[in-house]
């Protein structure tokens, strides 16, 4: 399983279990990420992926990315990465992906994020 979900308040969390999100990984998170995003009552404001087991995403993995914030932003939901460590971080922000995305690399950032 790479996906563990959890409604707290006004979040849904999805923690992502890695190392890495490649081709396989990308085509299951998404599909067991879906089942959560739909399962999710309207309460939830924010979809929070916990990237903190993560360290490399590939190409598949930032399609993924994308696809999850298209079916967060259907549901009126906000898309925040928590836990981001400094190798991901830098391979987000290479490729932009701050700018669509909520990027939270401390839990203040996240606390910031999530208002």
């Amino acid at each position: 399983m790479f996906v563990t979900p959890r409604v707290e308040g006004r979040c849904l969390t999805l923690r992502l279990r890695g190392p890495s999100i490649n081709e396989r990984e990308s085509f299951i998170i998404t599909t067991e990420a879906a089942k959560s995003i739909e399962a999710a009552d309207d309460v939830c404001a924010f979809l929070v992926l916990d990237m903190q087991e993560i360290s490399f995403i590939s190409s598949m993995g930032i399609g993924m990315l994308l696809d999850l914030r298209k079916r967060a932003t259907a549901r009126k939901m906000k898309i925040v990465l928590a836990n981001v460590g400094d190798q991901l971080n830098t391979l987000l922000s290479i490729v932009k992906l701050e700018k669509l995305l909520s990027v939270c690399t401390s839990e203040r950032d996240l606390k910031r994020a999530l208002r």
